[in-house]
């Protein structure tokens, strides 16, 4: 699994920052949590609806050899379009049709992001009631989330969180949350 992270706002601000932001982490490994996990390689990626590429960093631990790829928050693990292209078909697909959503995605990706978002959403729901539980010690009562949508309710529940520096989607802040208190630690930023 990666880690996700704010690593600038834009596409620009990632190319011209995110180098310096990575280097200044201290990462963790999963396996030996007193060792820091260091800048190892790197990776191209293509984020879709724009055709712009960036490099994506890897980290490794040089106890066990575990890898980990650093995404920024405006990127989901193993989707091509950024999370902000996904996020607005969401949203937009609780008021209108899957032909009037306007994206440059195909109308199966949208139908196949719908599915599989929906899914997951519903287990990062579960799994962000659990942080806020862990971090603010407080319970969330399925109440007050009754009768919102999926998006609503992670947006209620990313709101119940310690404020964290992020790119503006709901989704990359929910995400920073889940994959990095679940899987990693990051101990400094």
């Amino acid at each position: 699994m990666p880690i996700i992270a704010y690593l600038g706002s834009t596409v620009n601000d990632y190319k011209q920052n995110s180098l310096s932001i990575l280097l200044n982490m201290d990462v963790c490994c999963p396996n030996h949590t007193t060792s820091k996990m260091a800048v190892h390689d790197h990776y191209k990626r293509k984020i879709k609806e724009t055709g712009e590429e960036i490099l994506i960093y890897r980290f490794i631990c040089y106890k066990c050899r575990k890898t980990v790829a650093i995404l920024p928050d405006f990127l989901l693990p193993y989707k091509q379009y950024s999370a902000n292209e996904i996020e607005v078909v969401l949203f937009d697909s609780e008021s209108m049709g899957v032909y009037d959503i306007e994206t440059d995605a195909s109308v199966y990706t949208v139908r196949r992001w719908l599915k599989g978002m929906h899914k997951q959403i519903e287990v990062w729901i579960s799994l962000l009631k659990a942080q806020v539980f862990k971090m603010e010690n407080k319970m969330i009562s399925e109440i007050s989330l009754y009768g919102l949508s999926l998006m609503e309710q992670l947006t209620t529940l990313t709101n119940k969180l310690p404020k964290i520096q992020s790119c503006g989607n709901k989704l990359g802040y929910a995400a920073i949350y889940i994959f990095n208190h679940f899987n990693f630690k990051i101990i400094s930023t």
